[in-house]
């Protein structure tokens, strides 16, 4: 009979960790195959993601997926189906965001990608390359729910647990 093996960690952490493992991996991979600044295929990935979440909402759950006009609008519907879907607190301001010039400037504190973000700075990444999943797929939602052509760039990691970007429209 097998020894039992002492768990350290409860499912939930083990799934974090499983998470973590494969997101950095990806990140990595992404930036030893095409250099120090992959954000055009990261771009792609939080689109299909994001892609994929409003179909799983639309044909499993009912839920209706608006078009709009202006991009607050949009990420504010995007954040309450995060809500919606457990994947950001249905309480409190884990994201916050004005709309400043056409831009959105984003602040999400107690980012859950945090430890990725910051072992990739570790590892020797410049913040100017990181390619942040959390802004990266509000951009990809503003895009897809106004059909626009929306840029981001991160402008802060905290230690602290949060971090901050823009969302802007492409122009010219």
């Amino acid at each position: 009979m097998a020894d039992e093996v002492e768990t350290l960690v409860d499912d939930s952490t083990k799934y974090k960790i499983l998470y973590e493992l494969w997101l950095f991996a990806y990140e990595k991979a992404v930036r030893d195959v095409l250099g120090a600044n992959p954000k055009i295929v990261s771009m792609r990935a939080y689109e299909n993601a994001v892609r994929h979440l409003l179909r799983i909402a639309g044909e499993r759950y009912g839920v209706e997926v608006p078009k709009f006009s202006r991009a607050d609008e949009a990420l504010s519907w995007y954040i309450g189906l995060l809500r919606k879907f457990g994947m950001l607190p249905p309480t409190g301001e884990p994201v916050r965001f004005s709309s400043a010039d056409s831009e959105l400037v984003v602040e999400v504190a107690n980012c859950p990608y945090l430890d990725i973000c910051l072992n990739l700075v570790r590892e020797g990444v410049e913040l100017r390359h990181l390619t942040c999943p959390r802004i990266g797929c509000f951009r990809a939602a503003v895009a897809i729910l106004t059909g626009g052509n929306y840029e981001y760039k991160l402008t802060e990691v905290s230690l602290s647990g949060g971090c901050r970007g823009v969302i802007r429209p492409v122009t010219g």
